[in-house]
């Protein structure tokens, strides 16, 4: 057919994960093979004292060289960091693990939770709630107002080439 039809919004699964007593907005990107944080949010963890003891360990690992989804660019990683975070629900329950993270450098989004963490811990979501089945933890997910335009959406994608 020659017919061209319009695309409608797209959204990404996010919601509020805590760091010490700091809420995150956070993408739990089922799509993504690793945990990521973004470089200038990782600097900003660093320079705020109350957020040290959350931060558990960086470690160098051999350099790693991932492309984007369109493949016209190519991401260096070369370290991980292990934080504490802490996951509730609207009960008051709440879990903590420590999490490691790849450290990206110009990333859209300062934390992201990839598909490996989100199965161990029993993901599970629709458009409004996100379960963590293996944790006994059900919350809202964070839909924004307004979906922006299909021609603005972001195509977020971490994996080895």
């Amino acid at each position: 057919s020659n017919e061209v039809q319009e695309v409608s919004s797209g959204f990404n699964c996010k919601a509020f994960v805590w760091l010490g007593v700091a809420s995150i907005l956070t993408i739990f990107d089922s799509g993504s093979s690793r945990n990521s944080i973004s470089e200038t949010f990782f600097k900003a963890l660093l320079k705020e004292p109350t957020m040290i003891p959350l931060i558990k360990d960086v470690v160098r690992i051999q350099p790693m060289e991932c492309k984007t989804v369109d493949g016209s660019r190519t991401i260096c990683v070369d370290r991980v960091v292990e934080l504490e975070v802490t996951f509730k629900d609207d009960n008051k329950n709440s879990v903590t693990k420590v999490l490691s993270f790849l450290v990206v450098k110009n990333s859209t989004e300062d934390l992201m939770l990839g598909y490996p963490t989100l199965c161990s811990m029993g993901f599970v979501s629709d458009e409004h709630t996100i379960e963590l089945r293996a944790e006994d933890l059900r919350f809202n997910t964070v839909i924004p107002d307004v979906v922006p335009d299909a021609k603005e959406d972001h195509f977020l994608f971490f994996d080895e080439p």
